[in-house]
Protein backbone atom coordinates (compact mmCIF):
# COMPACT_ATOMS: atom_id res chain seq x y z
CA UNK A 1 0.00 0.00 0.00
CA UNK A 2 1.61 3.16 -1.12
CA UNK A 3 0.35 6.88 -0.95
CA UNK A 4 2.67 9.29 -2.52
CA UNK A 5 2.44 13.00 -3.09
CA UNK A 6 4.59 15.21 -5.13
CA UNK A 7 5.44 18.62 -6.29
CA UNK A 8 8.33 19.33 -8.59
CA UNK A 9 8.91 22.98 -10.09
CA UNK A 10 11.25 22.13 -13.32
CA UNK A 11 12.10 25.67 -13.46
CA UNK A 12 12.42 26.80 -9.87
CA UNK A 13 12.90 30.68 -9.30
CA UNK A 14 12.71 30.85 -12.96
CA UNK A 15 15.81 28.99 -13.55
CA UNK A 16 17.46 25.69 -14.59
CA UNK A 17 16.99 24.42 -11.15
CA UNK A 18 14.51 21.70 -9.93
CA UNK A 19 12.42 22.10 -6.54
CA UNK A 20 10.78 19.63 -5.09
CA UNK A 21 8.16 19.24 -1.59
CA UNK A 22 7.36 15.23 -1.41
CA UNK A 23 5.13 14.00 1.65
CA UNK A 24 4.68 9.57 1.52
CA UNK A 25 3.38 6.59 3.63
CA UNK A 26 3.80 3.08 2.36
CA UNK A 27 3.03 -0.07 4.50
CA UNK A 28 4.53 -2.99 2.90
CA UNK A 29 3.94 -6.70 3.40
CA UNK A 30 7.28 -9.16 3.69
CA UNK A 31 5.38 -12.02 5.12
CA UNK A 32 6.17 -14.17 1.81
CA UNK A 33 10.20 -13.05 2.27
CA UNK A 34 10.52 -12.70 6.38
CA UNK A 35 7.41 -13.04 7.60
CA UNK A 36 7.16 -9.66 9.06
CA UNK A 37 5.47 -6.06 7.91
CA UNK A 38 7.02 -2.54 7.30
CA UNK A 39 5.71 1.22 7.69
CA UNK A 40 6.99 4.11 6.63
CA UNK A 41 5.71 7.41 6.52
CA UNK A 42 7.54 11.03 6.08
CA UNK A 43 7.72 13.97 4.02
CA UNK A 44 11.27 15.48 2.45
CA UNK A 45 12.49 18.43 -0.28
CA UNK A 46 14.34 17.86 -3.27
CA UNK A 47 16.81 20.50 -5.14
CA UNK A 48 18.51 20.32 -8.46
CA UNK A 49 20.74 21.67 -10.75
CA UNK A 50 22.93 21.06 -14.10
CA UNK A 51 26.50 20.61 -13.72
CA UNK A 52 26.76 20.25 -17.56
CA UNK A 53 24.51 19.63 -20.28
CA UNK A 54 24.62 15.84 -19.89
CA UNK A 55 25.20 15.95 -16.20
CA UNK A 56 23.03 17.12 -12.82
CA UNK A 57 23.30 16.72 -9.20
CA UNK A 58 20.32 16.62 -6.64
CA UNK A 59 20.18 17.04 -3.40
CA UNK A 60 17.62 15.48 -0.86
CA UNK A 61 16.44 15.71 2.53
CA UNK A 62 14.20 13.27 4.57
CA UNK A 63 12.44 12.86 8.21
CA UNK A 64 10.39 9.36 8.29
CA UNK A 65 9.36 7.09 10.88
CA UNK A 66 9.67 3.16 9.96
CA UNK A 67 8.09 0.80 11.89
CA UNK A 68 8.64 -2.92 11.76
CA UNK A 69 5.36 -4.87 13.15
CA UNK A 70 2.91 -7.83 12.61
CA UNK A 71 6.04 -10.35 13.05
CA UNK A 72 4.81 -14.03 13.10
CA UNK A 73 5.57 -16.11 16.52
CA UNK A 74 7.86 -18.73 14.62
CA UNK A 75 9.88 -16.11 12.67
CA UNK A 76 13.47 -15.81 13.29
CA UNK A 77 14.50 -14.25 16.52
CA UNK A 78 16.66 -11.50 13.98
CA UNK A 79 13.26 -10.45 13.07
CA UNK A 80 11.66 -10.59 16.05
CA UNK A 81 14.35 -8.27 17.38
CA UNK A 82 13.77 -6.04 14.79
CA UNK A 83 9.98 -5.00 16.07
CA UNK A 84 9.61 -1.61 16.71
CA UNK A 85 10.12 2.26 15.40
CA UNK A 86 13.22 4.02 14.05
CA UNK A 87 13.24 8.02 13.11
CA UNK A 88 15.15 9.31 10.15
CA UNK A 89 16.55 12.09 9.52
CA UNK A 90 18.60 11.46 5.80
CA UNK A 91 20.52 13.80 3.65
CA UNK A 92 21.35 12.15 0.74
CA UNK A 93 22.23 13.73 -3.28
CA UNK A 94 22.40 11.59 -6.47
CA UNK A 95 24.96 12.63 -9.46
CA UNK A 96 23.68 11.37 -12.88
CA UNK A 97 25.55 11.69 -16.07
CA UNK A 98 23.69 10.53 -19.45
CA UNK A 99 26.20 9.78 -22.80
CA UNK A 100 23.53 7.46 -24.19
CA UNK A 101 22.27 8.64 -27.77
CA UNK A 102 18.81 8.49 -27.28
CA UNK A 103 16.79 8.23 -23.90
CA UNK A 104 14.15 6.18 -24.71
CA UNK A 105 15.98 2.97 -27.05
CA UNK A 106 19.46 3.65 -26.65
CA UNK A 107 21.92 1.81 -29.01
CA UNK A 108 25.17 3.81 -27.89
CA UNK A 109 26.71 5.53 -24.87
CA UNK A 110 26.46 5.16 -21.17
CA UNK A 111 24.50 6.68 -17.89
CA UNK A 112 26.06 6.57 -14.55
CA UNK A 113 24.20 7.03 -11.38
CA UNK A 114 25.61 7.55 -8.24
CA UNK A 115 23.31 7.84 -4.94
CA UNK A 116 24.53 8.52 -1.31
CA UNK A 117 22.28 8.89 1.98
CA UNK A 118 23.32 9.48 5.23
CA UNK A 119 20.87 9.13 8.27
CA UNK A 120 21.97 10.64 11.61
CA UNK A 121 21.00 14.24 11.00
CA UNK A 122 19.06 13.69 13.92
CA UNK A 123 16.54 10.70 14.46
CA UNK A 124 17.46 7.80 15.96
CA UNK A 125 18.58 5.85 13.39
CA UNK A 126 22.24 5.98 11.64
CA UNK A 127 23.85 4.66 9.13
CA UNK A 128 25.03 5.73 5.43
CA UNK A 129 24.02 4.21 2.28
CA UNK A 130 25.75 3.83 -0.90
CA UNK A 131 24.45 2.70 -4.45
CA UNK A 132 26.00 2.93 -7.94
CA UNK A 133 24.30 2.41 -11.23
CA UNK A 134 25.55 1.94 -14.81
CA UNK A 135 24.48 0.78 -18.19
CA UNK A 136 26.55 0.90 -21.32
CA UNK A 137 24.77 0.11 -24.75
CA UNK A 138 26.71 -1.12 -28.36
CA UNK A 139 24.60 -1.88 -31.48
CA UNK A 140 26.46 -4.59 -32.99
CA UNK A 141 24.13 -5.19 -36.05
CA UNK A 142 20.83 -4.00 -37.69
CA UNK A 143 18.53 -4.58 -34.82
CA UNK A 144 21.25 -6.59 -32.57
CA UNK A 145 22.09 -4.41 -29.49
CA UNK A 146 24.09 -5.14 -26.42
CA UNK A 147 23.39 -3.93 -22.75
CA UNK A 148 26.06 -4.31 -19.86
CA UNK A 149 24.23 -3.38 -16.48
CA UNK A 150 26.32 -3.04 -12.97
CA UNK A 151 24.56 -2.41 -9.87
CA UNK A 152 26.66 -2.22 -6.76
CA UNK A 153 25.22 -1.70 -2.81
CA UNK A 154 26.50 -0.99 0.44
CA UNK A 155 25.49 -0.15 3.88
CA UNK A 156 26.97 0.91 6.39
CA UNK A 157 26.01 1.57 10.50
CA UNK A 158 27.50 4.18 12.57
CA UNK A 159 27.42 2.96 15.80
CA UNK A 160 24.44 0.69 15.62
CA UNK A 161 23.51 -2.15 13.73
CA UNK A 162 21.65 -1.67 10.27
CA UNK A 163 17.99 -1.98 10.77
CA UNK A 164 16.28 -4.81 9.03
CA UNK A 165 14.58 -2.57 6.82
CA UNK A 166 16.92 -0.61 5.47
CA UNK A 167 18.87 -3.47 4.79
CA UNK A 168 18.61 -5.00 0.49
CA UNK A 169 15.87 -7.60 0.03
CA UNK A 170 17.33 -8.42 -3.71
CA UNK A 171 15.50 -10.82 -6.16
CA UNK A 172 12.88 -10.88 -8.46
CA UNK A 173 13.84 -8.23 -11.19
CA UNK A 174 16.86 -7.15 -9.02
CA UNK A 175 18.04 -10.63 -10.11
CA UNK A 176 16.11 -12.79 -12.23
CA UNK A 177 15.79 -16.78 -11.86
CA UNK A 178 15.37 -15.92 -7.95
CA UNK A 179 12.05 -14.68 -6.06
CA UNK A 180 12.04 -11.68 -4.31
CA UNK A 181 13.97 -11.61 -1.26
CA UNK A 182 14.80 -14.84 -2.53
CA UNK A 183 19.27 -14.34 -2.11
CA UNK A 184 21.33 -12.76 0.50
CA UNK A 185 21.30 -13.43 4.21
CA UNK A 186 18.65 -16.28 5.85
CA UNK A 187 17.73 -17.55 8.87
CA UNK A 188 18.18 -21.35 7.38
CA UNK A 189 16.30 -22.75 10.33
CA UNK A 190 12.61 -20.31 9.32
CA UNK A 191 13.63 -19.69 5.97
CA UNK A 192 13.40 -15.81 6.84
CA UNK A 193 15.50 -13.41 4.27
CA UNK A 194 17.45 -11.08 6.59
CA UNK A 195 18.51 -8.57 4.22
CA UNK A 196 21.76 -8.13 2.57
CA UNK A 197 23.98 -4.88 3.38
CA UNK A 198 26.36 -5.67 0.32
CA UNK A 199 25.96 -6.39 -3.28
CA UNK A 200 27.25 -6.21 -6.68
CA UNK A 201 25.35 -7.31 -9.66
CA UNK A 202 26.06 -7.18 -13.14
CA UNK A 203 24.17 -8.40 -16.10
CA UNK A 204 25.16 -8.76 -19.98
CA UNK A 205 21.84 -8.51 -22.23
CA UNK A 206 21.70 -9.10 -26.42
CA UNK A 207 18.44 -7.94 -27.87
CA UNK A 208 17.94 -9.35 -31.28
CA UNK A 209 15.39 -9.10 -34.26
CA UNK A 210 12.19 -11.36 -33.17
CA UNK A 211 10.33 -11.24 -36.71
CA UNK A 212 7.52 -9.23 -35.40
CA UNK A 213 6.64 -5.86 -36.69
CA UNK A 214 8.02 -3.14 -35.25
CA UNK A 215 4.51 -1.42 -34.85
CA UNK A 216 3.69 -4.28 -31.68
CA UNK A 217 6.65 -2.74 -29.49
CA UNK A 218 7.95 -5.90 -28.66
CA UNK A 219 11.40 -6.94 -27.85
CA UNK A 220 13.45 -10.51 -27.27
CA UNK A 221 16.48 -10.27 -25.24
CA UNK A 222 18.45 -13.20 -23.70
CA UNK A 223 20.49 -12.46 -20.81
CA UNK A 224 22.71 -13.40 -17.56
CA UNK A 225 22.67 -11.73 -14.19
CA UNK A 226 25.57 -12.54 -11.60
CA UNK A 227 26.76 -11.31 -8.76
CA UNK A 228 27.21 -11.53 -5.08
CA UNK A 229 25.67 -10.62 -2.38
CA UNK A 230 25.56 -10.72 1.69
CA UNK A 231 27.80 -9.36 4.15
CA UNK A 232 31.02 -9.89 3.28
CA UNK A 233 32.97 -9.31 6.70
CA UNK A 234 30.67 -12.08 8.76
CA UNK A 235 30.81 -15.74 8.63
CA UNK A 236 27.56 -18.19 8.99
CA UNK A 237 26.97 -17.87 12.50
CA UNK A 238 24.43 -19.38 15.02
CA UNK A 239 21.93 -17.80 17.24
CA UNK A 240 20.23 -19.89 19.99
CA UNK A 241 18.92 -23.25 17.42
CA UNK A 242 18.35 -21.15 14.38
CA UNK A 243 21.69 -21.21 11.55
CA UNK A 244 22.26 -17.95 10.01
CA UNK A 245 23.75 -17.84 7.07
CA UNK A 246 25.22 -14.41 5.71
CA UNK A 247 28.05 -15.59 3.58
CA UNK A 248 28.91 -13.10 0.76
CA UNK A 249 28.35 -15.65 -2.29
CA UNK A 250 28.08 -15.62 -6.29
CA UNK A 251 24.65 -16.13 -7.73
CA UNK A 252 24.60 -16.58 -11.72
CA UNK A 253 21.21 -16.99 -13.68
CA UNK A 254 20.47 -17.12 -17.75
CA UNK A 255 17.42 -16.78 -19.23
CA UNK A 256 15.21 -14.87 -22.28
CA UNK A 257 13.32 -11.68 -21.98
CA UNK A 258 10.38 -10.26 -23.54
CA UNK A 259 9.98 -6.66 -23.74
CA UNK A 260 6.44 -4.60 -24.35
CA UNK A 261 5.74 -1.30 -24.92
CA UNK A 262 1.95 -1.56 -24.35
CA UNK A 263 -0.69 1.08 -23.93
CA UNK A 264 -0.68 0.83 -20.42
CA UNK A 265 2.86 1.22 -19.73
CA UNK A 266 6.19 -0.96 -19.97
CA UNK A 267 5.56 -5.22 -19.80
CA UNK A 268 8.39 -7.40 -19.06
CA UNK A 269 7.74 -11.45 -18.82
CA UNK A 270 11.09 -13.54 -17.91
CA UNK A 271 12.19 -16.97 -18.79
CA UNK A 272 15.22 -17.33 -15.94
CA UNK A 273 17.54 -20.49 -14.60
CA UNK A 274 19.47 -19.92 -11.89
CA UNK A 275 23.03 -21.83 -12.68
CA UNK A 276 25.25 -20.89 -9.26
CA UNK A 277 23.24 -20.83 -6.20
CA UNK A 278 23.50 -21.67 -2.62
CA UNK A 279 21.29 -24.47 -0.97
CA UNK A 280 19.12 -21.89 1.14
CA UNK A 281 18.25 -19.84 -1.92
CA UNK A 282 14.55 -19.15 -3.12
CA UNK A 283 14.13 -19.94 -7.01
CA UNK A 284 11.85 -18.93 -9.63
CA UNK A 285 11.88 -19.51 -13.47
CA UNK A 286 9.04 -17.08 -14.48
CA UNK A 287 8.64 -13.24 -13.35
CA UNK A 288 6.54 -10.84 -14.74
CA UNK A 289 6.69 -6.79 -13.80
CA UNK A 290 5.21 -3.95 -15.48
CA UNK A 291 6.03 0.15 -15.35
CA UNK A 292 10.00 -1.35 -15.73
CA UNK A 293 12.13 -2.37 -18.32
CA UNK A 294 16.13 -3.13 -18.29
Amino acid sequence: QLIQMHYTDPYFLDRDLVGGIDIFGSETNYQDQAQFDSRSRGFGFRFGFPLSENSRFLMRYQLRKDDVFNVATNASKIIQAAVGSGTKSIIGYDYYLDERNDPVDPTAGWDFLLSQDFAGVGGTVRYLSNQLLVHAYHQFAEGYVGTQRLDVGYIEGIGQEVRLNDRFFKGGADFRGFKSGGIGPRDITTSDALGAEAYAFATTEVTFPNGLPDALGVRTSLFSDYGYIGRAYVDPILVGSDQISTTFAPRVSVGVSVNWKSPFGPVRLDFAKALVSESYDQEQIFSFSAGTSF
